[in-house]
């Protein structure tokens, strides 16, 4: 589960996110902190229930969703490459 900072500004339901600078808006200097990705599990167990492949599936899902905004994908561009 998300940590108590992340639930208050996000929800307690969220499955997925990710921190750090997109890829475009790196500059010369690097981040003293990586971009990061973080999929929480739990929540997605919550989401899908027990079906192993449902759950294999939404963690793709989600890994590929927060990959596009490390890309800088916003909503609609991530809907145009097919991620949810």
């Amino acid at each position: 589960h998300p940590d108590a900072d992340i639930s208050a500004e996000l929800g307690d339901d969220i499955l997925g996110l990710f921190s750090g600078e997109a890829l475009h808006e790196r500059g010369e200097t690097l981040s003293p902190t990586p971009p990061q990705i973080h999929l929480f599990l739990e929540n997605i167990l919550e989401e899908v229930g027990q079906d192993p492949i449902r759950y294999r599936e939404e963690i793709r899902i989600t890994l590929l969703h927060e990959l596009g905004h490390y890309l800088g994908w916003d909503e609609e561009a991530m809907e145009q490459h097919g991620i949810e």
